[in-house]
């Protein structure tokens, strides 16, 4: 897996009192699953479980 992961447009992350919100923008559905794919194994390897992606679609992205 490389960083930044292909295809990643924008990541943020901040800790809830429900765990982490994760949010990132991707160039595509299927960027974002590649990552998925090679991301899960290593949140289960350092013990994270019940890690449920959403999925909507971004109208409009904002950089300086």
């Amino acid at each position: 897996m490389t960083h930044p992961d292909a295809g990643l447009i924008s990541h943020a992350a901040a800790p809830t009192e429900h765990g982490w919100l994760v949010v990132g923008v991707w160039e595509s559905e299927e960027a974002f699953r590649q990552s998925g794919e090679a991301l899960g194994p290593i949140l289960r390897e350092l013990g994270v479980e019940g890690v449920r992606p959403r999925t909507c679609p971004v109208l409009n992205v904002v950089t300086r």
